[in-house]
């Protein structure tokens, strides 16, 4: 009998990990809890079930490892209730998966526990929310259910706590898509403070390829600062208030928020060749369960998806860059896409949903011989799609830049987006450059002269590049020191620097990101496309490094 009860835990334990459904009309289970005792390291998971006494319950507990840390039978008693209870061999950090199935149902029931094993400095209080009920299942369903949680984190940027939750989960008929839901109230009382940051973990489940998250609608009418961030296995995305504002949802009750793993099948085959075995993303938006296409220039959403480059990418990491593939099947570089060794991730911005696939890409042009010291700036800056040559073969380093392409330049390196509304008098919608000066003079980077017009054609000093730099970087959020006239006087044409120009010069020289040539500023000189190049290379990577929103997520769930 004992040889048989230890097979009878295996198997039913290969159907808890596998997800295998036995079709069967008994009630599905109702209710998982679990807790656990820092003082003496015991674990004690509990609830109540509709199926009938003396069924039995298995149990399956997976440490932050990704480890089988516990496997176990019980049956269920004559109320219902059924409860294991064990001391944790080893004790470590983080998160602890719990699943429960019942004899011959085709439920799946999950919850989490943390453990610390240094236990940290008392939290300051903050609002948790409440378990959310399950969704009823459709007949074609599984429910995985789990107590939501929060915990004190880091304080972002506004000072605010950030809450974290865990919703109770829906699993489909086959196993992919999994769905959670946040409740009003709920939600409410969270964002009740005002400017607060929401991070909602949905739980991994074996073989899903779809995560969808649904919100009430009217937490993103709210307007205080307020963001939310989802968490899965596949991603994560940091959604910030307004995103839908050029979208109304007044009327509507419910957004959903949709994280999955993309069909391959309409990728061309060439763009299929250059993804290969890499993430492909696919992002979403549902209102009130319709899918709603949109385009916030002023607002963006950031994104991060787990990813392990291969031995080849981690030689050259800065080439591990994003594409968003359109209806078409093209791909667009996203300057913004950029791997994250700390975290092992890939992040990006986006102001819409698409598909979006990690890639690997190193450009390069035939004229580059002359100029080895802006080889490399040219090559990523190329390969992230920041910068352009003058053909595919060829960039022409030593040509002077001029202020419209340098505004092109500079609103991709900083991934600047807004509604642009006007524009300078010179400057027309037909102009390949409209969009980016209009976007600069939008931001306030580029003023223009007193009549109304831009010059776009105009060579751009590398004076006046300068200060659009500095410009961006405060428009950015940037640090950088205060520069002042007395920086600059080691230089014998100080003189030469226009007075609207000699502070930005100045905090840019003292921040390490610009050089002289000797004692000479040459201010009222040209700009060379490969100066440029070099210029914006180091700002954006000193923009990265930096974390311009430094509460963005860097969590995310492996298999």
């Amino acid at each position: 009998m004992k040889s048989l009860r230890n097979w009878t835990i295996v198997i039913l334990a290969v159907m808890v990990c596998a997800g295998a459904m036995i079709l069967s009309a008994v009630a599905s289970p109702v209710d998982v809890r679990a807790t656990y005792n820092e003082q003496d390291g015991r674990v004690t998971i509990s609830g109540q079930l509709s199926s009938e006494a003396g069924k039995l319950v298995s149990l399956q507990v997976i440490n932050p490892l990704n480890q089988l840390d516990l496997l176990d039978q019980t049956a269920i008693g004559a109320d219902g209730s059924y409860q294991f209870s064990y001391v944790l061999k080893q004790k470590i950090n983080g998160t602890y998966f719990v699943n429960v199935n019942v004899e011959q149902s085709t439920q799946v029931l999950g919850t989490t526990f943390e453990v610390s094993v240094i236990s940290p400095p008392t939290p300051t209080p903050t609002p948790s929310i409440p378990p959310t009920p399950t969704p009823d299942p459709t007949p074609d369903s599984t429910s995985s259910d789990s107590d939501d949680s929060s915990i004190t984190a880091p304080q972002p940027s506004t000072g605010q706590p950030v809450v974290k939750s865990t919703p109770h989960v829906v699993v489909d008929q086959t196993g992919a898509i999994v769905s959670a839901k946040l409740d009003k109230e709920a939600v409410d009382k969270v964002f009740s403070a005002g400017d607060s940051h929401l991070v909602v973990e949905i739980q991994p489940v074996k073989g899903a390829r779809q995560y969808q998250l649904y919100a009430p609608a009217s937490m993103f009418l709210a307007a205080a600062e307020q963001k939310m961030t989802i968490v899965t296995e596949l991603g994560s995305i940091t959604i910030p208030n307004g995103l839908l504002s050029n979208v109304d949802i007044h009327s509507a009750t419910e957004l959903g928020f949709v994280i999955a793993s993309a069909d391959r099948s309409s990728i061309p085959d060439e763009m299929k060749g250059q993804i290969g075995q890499r993430p492909v993303l696919e992002l979403s938006i549902l209102v009130d369960g319709k899918p709603v296409n949109f385009n916030n220039p002023s607002k963006s959403v950031a994104v991060t998806i787990p990813y392990q480059p291969t031995e080849e990418e981690l030689k050259n990491p800065e080439h591990i860059v994003v594409w968003y593939i359109d209806h078409a099947g093209e791909a667009r570089a996203v300057p913004s896409g950029k791997y994250e060794a700390s975290t092992g991730t890939v992040t990006f911005k986006t102001t819409h949903f698409s598909t979006f696939a990690v890639g690997y890409q190193q450009k390069s042009f035939a004229d580059l011989s002359t100029v080895e010291w802006a080889r490399k700036p040219i090559e990523v800056m190329a390969s992230k799609g920041i910068i352009s040559g003058t053909s595919d073969t060829l960039f022409q380093p030593a040509v002077n830049m001029n202020r419209a392409d340098f505004m092109i330049l500079l609103t991709k390196s900083f991934d600047f987006n807004a509604d642009v509304t006007t524009n300078f008098r010179d400057v027309h919608p037909i102009d390949y450059y409209y969009e980016a000066v209009g976007i600069a003079k939008q931001l306030g980077l580029a003023e223009g002269q007193e009549d109304g017009t831009f010059h776009p054609n105009e060579q751009i000093s590398r004076q006046d590049m300068m200060v659009l730099l500095a410009r961006a970087m405060g428009a950015a959020g940037m640090q950088i020191a205060n520069g002042a006239p007395s920086d600059l006087e080691a230089f014998s044409d100080k003189s030469h620097v226009a007075s609207y120009a000699v502070n930005h010069i100045a905090a840019l020289m003292k921040s390490g990101f610009v050089e002289g040539s000797g004692s000479m500023l040459n201010p009222t000189g040209y700009a060379t496309r490969a100066e440029a190049a070099v210029m914006l290379y180091r700002i954006y990577n000193k923009q990265q490094n930096q974390n311009v929103v430094p509460d963005a997520p860097d969590i995310y769930f492996e298999r």
